[in-house]
């Protein structure tokens, strides 16, 4: 089962406490390798920039020990 649906807050998190950037899935899941992949919007930063200068952002649900999903 995903843990994400299309329409749902995403948050990129590092260390279990700072939050890197913020979105919503707009599309997926979708299985290789038995990992879950999904299209993210991100949201603009106050100065108009998005993470990496990309407004979507493919993304996969892999555990990390640097970061995460919620």
């Amino acid at each position: 089962m995903s843990r994400f649906k299309i329409g749902d807050p995403i948050k990129l998190i590092r260390n279990d406490r700072d939050i890197v950037r913020s979105g919503t899935v707009i599309a997926g899941p979708w299985e290789v390798e038995n990992i879950d992949h999904y299209n993210v919007k991100w949201n603009y930063d106050e100065d108009g920039v998005t993470w990496r200068n990309m407004d979507c952002d493919l993304i996969c649900d892999y555990p990390s020990t640097k970061y995460r999903y919620i």
